[in-house]
């Protein structure tokens, strides 16, 4: 790794070297000749580096030989950024070297370029002295990293996941289907096996498997590898929870917060890569979950390679994974090195590929990383090479760790067919990233960039770094190298991981330069260049190290606490990350860091930047959070390129980025506010061509009239891909309608735009930009609180379109022919060829439309709409008459009508939609009659509430063979007595009541021979007249679940002690309810283990005040919890 260090280094001094000799400065200085004598000498030297490469295993001389070199050149290194910083003052106009003393300046610059000079001759004549020479071809032209890059697949595949379907279907059904015998706690079911066979991609797959979804309330996954910290996992199941950071450390606020959110429901929890083997430290972690609590049935499911640790956490079941069958894993070995645009499927190339993937034991992370080398290679002679490495590889293995060896050399063959040496040097420095971290994309890109391991060479001046970083992420992703990559709703990869062992790996090679360590275990010298400091736990301590031995520090990731003394010592850092809200002050010392060119403090509680930080010249990424204020002279950063602030409220203040437009190499801004006088005028964003990304523009009421728009030149903007434009609601007094439109108009979009949202906009119309055939490549548009717009704009035509959400548009009376498409164009015309409209939109929200009446379709019948929606809400329409017929919508899978008070019946085509799994029906004051849905053969899920005129369900329900979930209450004129609802054979979930109120009895569905066979748990909601129960419920053999909610009855009967599956009961707002069944009754309940009463006042005193006569019927039951506390801590 070494020689790879010191061939990057060399490189990057050579690109400075020219580029700094080609500056007018430097010939007014006098250096310009001495940087070229320096530009020589290296390149001759580096000449050498092929031979010393190949001698210095065998050698101590030329490994002590290529160190020395490696000091020269970051000495070189270091001395050239300093050059640059000081020109850059000097174009600023604010270097005070050069004013006071420009000669001792350029004396003490003239000193260096001679030292480091002098110090390449010596290092040159000993070369010859220990017998290196120039290797043949060494001055020949290379393929440059762009080049090499270039012959890698271009685009990423999202998804090569092994066929685990019968290991999923088998841990599925152990989750939603296992019975946990009686437990106090929740049961926790292993998924085992060794590493690289997929443990956590199949966690994944269960973990969203729509059985899975259903059955749990909530879901947490939680990343655990070798820090089986109790706390720390609390916390990270409370971000799962509510995705949101989370910075408490009290444990006892922790338990509170996940009491609070989980509310006693059902939940899953999957603890991903568990090492721990100390049956003290689970107990730790299972005691704070009983604390918890949570629905009887909730699980744990974990993802370990140790038999032991399974042991320690008393998994009921242990699911172990098996290496693939020899044609499955030459399947996945096909899927990925044959892909599109990869290595040809010749008979030659499939014969190597069969073995090879038999040499890779079966092991789908080797088989994936594998087909990730071979992909881009086309030549048998190549294939044949690699598997010849393989071979030597494998024979040199112990026999008892055939399978384990065979994923380590194929991972370590992949990183050494890398296509360059630095893109070798970008994997091994994710070293300083913790096993199991989540990292992100850009953030990677720009650490790369940082340490200058993303320079473009002359043929690819076209090319920007940014760019040539991606290719090399790509080019990780593709060799598996890196896994689980994240996409945002525009299939931009946002994030992804490394496999604990290609983590392992990337250490290992690094080992000599990244030093990854908990603070309390490293002390006295360090060598490392890259160093991640871990401080664990509450009020850790700050690195005990030498200073002098940080002088060489080009990585200081430190999280937990920070030592503001080191910054004095490590004055060559290229990258400052801190991480800890424990950190509230960044020293103004950062300034001298002239090198610096990434600063994180964005997980800090830092408010305020010192003023220093604006001469940080170098600086390329910063990235920070809840400032007060910005430095005043923060536009002095001219080669700032990625800005980041959290885009929220606190933060969106006027006035806070002045001068932002100054900073013209920026390509990430994530949002700017225009502000209301001549500070922050949106012009600013016209200087800033390179803007790339996201992009939100506030407060646009502040824009004046067309030409002020125009000035952003947003037209011109080609890489944005998401746009937010936003008026705010107040300060539009006296504002004229026309003038929004022609902000608007002003603010057109490059036709690259794939993410639009507008709010806020006044209009009484939209501008041509969006109504015409522009934005080809939009995804996704949100139009929100547009309340001047008469009409929805047309959409139709868009090719690319995915999602659309119209929401809060209340002057719209009419959807019709305009919505699909320009009711002046050709689409209109009586031609007959076929239309299709909205081709590729997959979600469709319409919503908070007060004056919509009529929602009307295209009116040719040779056009069809919405071939591949997926997903439809409507809510909030309380005067829509009518839906468009659905017949079209082969492809829908969610439907839901929600508040659309005056319409009175549904389309005939929504009884037709073969693909519909959820239908939602809530508060149609209106609505009398669903069609029939005879044809809904996929529907899952059905939830009709709050239609007080339905009279009946509809037709055909008992022809849904596939519901499991139904719900329907509060529809007053609604009987649902008759066998539709009793006879469907899968239905296990059921929330029936709130009928009319006038009825004195329980209208219970019946009719059907063996009524809810599969039944497992009955809500119902009933009404103070109704004093019995309906008897029909004691036929229900399987029933697990029973609420009662708002039932006058004053006693329980006897016969509910038939329900012998019965595992949880719950009564909620019964006043008269006083009396449990007998005790006898009770007792014969043997698997019930929770019972709980919510605002039932007879109940309570009777179970827990005075006499308490009603307490020793259900003493016994493990867990007794009344207005969600438990029974016992009342009593108590």
């Amino acid at each position: 790794m070494a020689e790879a260090v010191l061939s990057i280094v060399a490189e990057g001094v050579l690109g400075k070297l020219f580029s700094l000799a080609a500056e007018e400065l430097c010939s007014v200085w006098g250096f310009k000749k001495g940087l070229k004598n320096l530009a020589q000498k290296l390149e001759m030297i580096q000449a050498l580096m092929i031979d010393a490469e190949s001698k210095q295993t065998g050698s101590m001389t030329v490994q002590f030989w290529i160190k020395k070199l490696m000091a020269v050149s970051f000495e070189a290194d270091n001395l050239l950024d300093e050059f640059a910083y000081e020109i850059s003052k000097q174009k600023q106009g604010s270097s005070p070297l050069l004013s006071l003393n420009p000669t001792l300046f350029r004396l003490k610059l003239a000193q260096k370029v001679k030292s480091i000079d002098d110090n390449l001759e010596r290092i040159y004549k000993e070369s010859i002295d220990i017998g290196l020479r120039v290797s043949e071809g060494a001055f020949l032209g290379r393929e440059s990293t762009a080049q090499l890059l270039r012959k890698t697949d271009p685009c990423v595949v999202e998804s090569d996941v092994v066929d685990r379907a019968n290991d999923v279907a088998k841990i599925v059904e152990i989750l939603v289907g296992s019975d946990d015998g009686g437990r106090d706690d929740v049961e926790v079911v292993s998924v085992v096996g060794m590493p690289g066979l997929g443990k956590t991609t199949v966690a994944q797959l269960v973990y969203k498997d729509h059985s899975v979804v259903r059955c749990f309330d909530h879901r947490m996954w939680v990343c655990v590898s070798e820090d089986f910290n109790v706390d720390r996992l609390l916390v990270e199941m409370v971000q799962s929870l509510t995705l949101a950071e989370f910075a408490v450390s009290n444990r006892e606020a922790i338990v509170k917060k996940l009491q609070q959110s989980l509310n006693g429901k059902k939940y899953l929890l999957v603890l991903d890569d568990i090492w721990n083997e100390d049956r003290a430290r689970w107990e730790n972690l299972r005691k704070c979950l009983v604390e918890i609590g949570g629905c009887r049935g909730s699980r744990i499911m974990i993802t370990t390679r140790s038999e032991e640790a399974v042991a320690a956490t008393h998994s009921k079941f242990a699911h172990r994974l098996e290496a693939l069958r020899d044609e499955e894993g030459w399947a996945l070995f096909r899927q990925i090195a044959f892909a599109r645009g990869g290595a040809d499927e010749t008979p030659e190339l499939k014969a190597i590929g069969r073995r090879v993937a038999q040499r890779c034991g079966n092991m789908p992370l080797a088989i994936k990383t594998l087909g990730g080398i071979m992909y881009s290679r086309n030549s048998e002679s190549e294939w044949a090479s690699i598997e010849n490495s393989m071979t030597r590889a494998s024979s040199s293995s112990s026999s008892s760790s055939k399978s384990m060896d065979a994923v380590l050399s194929t991972l370590r063959l992949s990183y050494d067919h890398l296509p360059s040496l630095s893109v070798r040097q970008c994997f091994a420095y994710c070293a300083i990233f913790q096993k199991d971290c989540v990292m992100e994309k850009d953030k990677l890109v720009q650490l790369w960039m940082a340490q200058g391991w993303l320079k473009c060479s002359m043929e690819d001046h076209l090319l920007e770094m940014e760019e040539m970083g991606n290719m090399v992420f790509n080019v990780m992703l593709r060799s598996s190298l890196f896994q689980d990559a994240e996409s945002d709703e525009c299939g931009n990869i946002k994030t992804c991981k490394m496999h604990d062992l290609v983590h392992d790996l990337a250490l290992q090679i690094s080992k000599d330069f990244c030093l990854t360590v908990d603070s309390r275990e490293v002390s006295g010298e360090i060598k490392a260049i890259h160093l991640s400091s871990i401080c664990r736990g509450e009020g850790g301590v700050g690195l005990n190290v030498s200073k002098d031995s940080l002088a060489n520090l080009r990585t200081l990731y430190t999280t937990g606490s920070f030592d503001a003394g080191l910054l004095t010592s490590a004055k060559h850092l290229r990258v400052l990350i801190l991480d800890g809200f424990g950190i509230s002050q960044l020293p103004s010392s950062v300034g001298k860091l002239k090198h610096l060119r990434y600063l994180d403090v964005s997980k800090t509680s830092i408010k305020r930047l010192p003023n220093s930080i604006t001469q940080l010249y170098n600086l390329q990424t910063l990235r920070v959070n809840n400032l007060e204020d910005m430095p005043r002279d923060f536009h002095h950063l001219l080669h700032l390129r990625h800005f980041y602030m959290e885009d929220t409220r606190n933060n969106r203040r006027p006035g806070l980025l002045v001068g932002i437009g100054k900073l013209v190499s920026l390509r990430t801004l994530p949002f700017f506010v225009v502000g209301p006088n001549s500070e922050c005028q949106i012009s600013e964003l016209g200087h800033l061509s390179n803007l790339k990304g996201r992009l939100n523009v506030y407060s646009l009421e502040n824009v004046k009239h067309y030409n002020a728009a125009r000035e952003a030149k947003l037209w011109q903007k080609e890489n944005i891909h998401t746009l937010q434009l936003r008026w705010h609601p107040l300060g539009r007094r006296g504002r004229k309608e026309s003038t929004d439109e022609e902000v608007l108009q002003g603010l057109q979009p490059h036709f690259n735009l794939r993410n639009l949202t507008i709010e806020g906009f006044l209009g009484l119309r939209f501008p041509p930009w969006l109504l015409e055939n522009r934005l080809q490549s939009l995804m996704k548009i949100t139009l929100l609180s547009c309340n001047g717009c008469t009409q929805i704009p047309t959409l139709g035509h868009l090719p690319n379109l995915r999602v659309a959400s119209i929401t809060e548009m209340h002057n719209v009376k009419h959807i019709g022919p305009e919505f699909y498409y320009q009711t002046s164009s050709n689409h209109q015309s009586s031609n007959s060829s076929a239309v299709t409209l909205f081709p590729a939109l997959r979600e469709l929200t319409l919503g908070g439309m007060p004056m919509l009446i009529q929602w009307s379709e295209p009116k040719q019948q040779s056009q069809t709409a919405f071939p591949r929606l997926e997903t439809m809400k409507i809510k909030g329409c309380p005067k829509l008459l009518n839906l468009p017929e659905m017949t079209g919508l082969t492809s829908l899978r969610y439907l839901s009508i929600v508040r659309c008070d005056k319409l009175a019946s549904l389309p005939e085509g929504m009884g037709r939609l073969a693909s519909l799994k959820e239908l939602e029906i809530m508060n149609g004051s209106s609505l009398a009659i669903i069609p029939d849905i005879t044809g809904l053969k996929s529907l899952i899920k059905l939830h009709v509430s709050a239609c007080e005129k339905l009279v009946t369900l509809p037709t055909g329900l008992e022809r849904c063979d596939l519901l499991e979930n139904v719900c329907v209450r509060q529809c007053l004129s609604l009987c649902p007595e008759g066998r539709g609802l009793s006879q469907l054979p899968h239905l296990k979930e059921l929330s029936i009541g709130h009928f009319s109120r006038e009825l004195d009895f329980f209208p219970w569905p019946s009719g059907a021979a063996t009524p809810f066979a599969s039944l497992a748990s009955l809500t119902m909601y009933g009404w103070p007249r109704i004093k019995h129960l309906p008897e029909e419920i004691k036929g229900l053999a399987v029933l697990k679940h029973l609420s009662l909610r708002e039932f006058g009855v004053a006693s329980l009967p006897d016969w509910l002690c038939t329900l012998s599956s019965i595992q949880s009961m719950c009564f909620t707002l019964c006043a008269s309810l006083a009396y449990l069944p007998s005790v006898e009754a009770m007792r014969r309940l043997k698997n019930l283990q929770r019972f709980e009463i919510i605002v039932c006042p007879l109940l309570e005193e009777r179970c827990f005040e005075g006499e308490r006569p009603e307490w020793h019927k259900i003493s016994h039951i493990a867990k007794v919890r009344a207005n969600y506390q438990t029974i016992q801590c009342l009593l108590d």
